[in-house]
């Protein structure tokens, strides 16, 4: 797409708002191209000036999601909002009522930009751990009143997919992934790729037999955030004071957020898993079987996630804005395999 359509797309998306959340015509950088915004979704964000502040608008993706489920993501975030936690990025109303903008087969949004910044892996600090861990039990405490819930128990989803994930990957993925490794397509990376994929194997009949066990237990399911990691997180002087990118937000159990957002903060240091659990737990203690659940959740999505990658690599032939961070990324996820094919716990309950 050109810059001219791009920015007779954006004007037309922000007529549909109200005029005080329209960008200011007179400045020349009432609205600024964030690109991908260091992302991997497909997303496009700028930076828009209004009236009422600045604000955020972000084009998804063609692929997801849809209106219905979008229609659920906001209603969600509502919900949090009006029960008092003010740290998520609800999306403004347009002018006949909706929250978010159909335009040529792309859904638009656009929310206040939040405060603060996701420096937690550049400046790490015990009172931002504390910090982020009681902002998700918060988050978690309210979406757990959010209307229509069953309350009737069931297996995890996240469980569940992960499970046909693996078998997947053991009984003909590997063989093909394998196969589709090679040089030319990403050369730095390929190194990585064949560790990865030993270090999979010996650590995929462990994560197997754990999420067997894990398909028995059952919990009352409520909305989630599923991709939250220490980005996602705004902090200004210690203190939380922004949430984004819910785009993953479904229904599942809470110990998949827990295990998400605190193996991006603590990696394998075992004292920063035990002080952020016991963050978490001030305001919402955790069972047994949730603790037990938070491990399966870490080690199979450490597992999982690394072979995500290459398959959307090598598989898939997919290119991402910032293909230079992708390298890091299954640095750190070879590391955390690495641990696990020691047979080594990054945490103790």
């Amino acid at each position: 797409m050109s810059v001219a359509a791009q920015r007779s797309d954006i004007w037309a998306v922000l007529q549909r708002y109200p005029p005080e959340l329209q960008p200011q015509a007179n400045q020349p950088q009432s609205c600024q191209g964030l690109g991908g915004a260091g992302g991997f979704s497909g997303a496009q964000f700028w930076k828009v000036l209004t009236l009422a502040g600045t604000g955020c608008l972000r084009c998804w993706p063609a692929e997801h999601p849809t209106p219905d489920r979008l229609l659920f993501i906001h209603a969600v975030l509502q919900h949090i909002q009006a029960s008092g936690c003010a740290v998520c990025a609800v999306p403004y109303k347009t002018i006949t009522g909706e929250t978010f903008v159909t335009h040529h087969g792309r859904l638009w949004e656009l929310a206040p930009w939040m405060p603060g910044k996701a420096d937690f892996a550049e400046h790490p600090s015990p009172a931002k751990l504390t910090a982020a861990m009681h902002t998700l039990a918060e988050v978690h405490l309210a979406m757990a009143t959010f209307p229509a819930i069953s309350s009737v128990p069931q297996t995890s989803l996240g469980v569940r997919a992960r499970l046909a994930q693996l078998q997947h990957w053991l009984n003909s993925g590997l063989p093909k992934l394998q196969a589709s490794l090679r040089a030319e397509v990403f050369p730095e990376l390929l190194p990585l790729a064949v560790e990865v994929l030993e270090r999979f194997r010996a650590v995929a009949p462990r994560l197997l037999t754990d999420l067997q066990q894990a398909m028995h237990r059952q919990a009352v399911l409520q909305p989630c955030l599923r991709d939250i990691w220490h980005v996602h997180l705004l902090f200004t002087a210690g203190r939380v004071t922004g949430l984004i990118d819910f785009g993953a937000l479904h229904y599942d159990h809470i110990t998949t957020d827990i295990a998400r957002l605190l193996g991006s903060m603590a990696g394998d240091d075992a004292a920063v898993w035990t002080s952020g659990l016991a963050a978490y737990q001030t305001l919402r203690p955790l069972t047994s079987d949730e603790l037990a659940q938070i491990h399966v959740f870490d080690a199979s999505g450490t597992a999982l996630g690394a072979l995500n990658w290459l398959q959307w690599i090598y598989l898939d032939g997919r290119t991402f804005e910032s293909m230079a961070d992708v390298q890091p990324r299954l640095v750190r996820l070879l590391s955390r395999l690495n641990t696990l094919a020691q047979g080594s716990s990054s945490w103790s309950c």
